[in-house]
């Protein structure tokens, strides 16, 4: 099963100031394109809050998605790439796939999250609507 390995692999990932790195590429909290590349894809980064959800780890995702759109300007774009040290947006901007990403992930968190019924006050587990 393709998830089960990407559920595996997320455990092997680096955390450094809201995005995500891995192997010879990474710097913190970026995903980068080549090691000696400073800044890193914030798509990349929401990519591993969707992954973290669907893998149970719900206050992990969170947190990554709220420090990753912490990246977001005063109007609240975002950039391609953010450099991990200091936040600042590089790349392409405003950057639409960064905008997908986030959607996309602001999504899989809602879908996964522990919802109360309302009638009830109970919390029941994932929605499928």
């Amino acid at each position: 099963m393709v998830f089960s390995s990407t559920s595996n692999t997320y455990r092997k990932i680096s955390v450094r100031r809201g995005t995500a790195t891995s192997s010879s590429t990474r710097s913190g909290t970026t995903s980068r394109r080549w090691a000696e590349d400073v800044s890193g894809f914030l798509i990349c980064t929401y990519w591993l809050v969707e992954c973290l959800a669907l893998a149970g780890e719900q206050e992990r995702a969170e947190k990554w998605f709220s420090v990753a759109t912490g990246h977001s300007n005063d109007l609240g774009l975002l950039s391609e790439e953010a450099d991990p040290d200091t936040g600042e947006l590089l790349g392409n901007y405003p950057q639409a796939f960064s905008h997908v990403g986030l959607i996309n992930a602001a999504w899989r968190l809602d879908q996964t999250a522990p919802h109360l019924n309302p009638d009830e006050g109970v919390a029941h587990g994932n929605r499928t609507t």
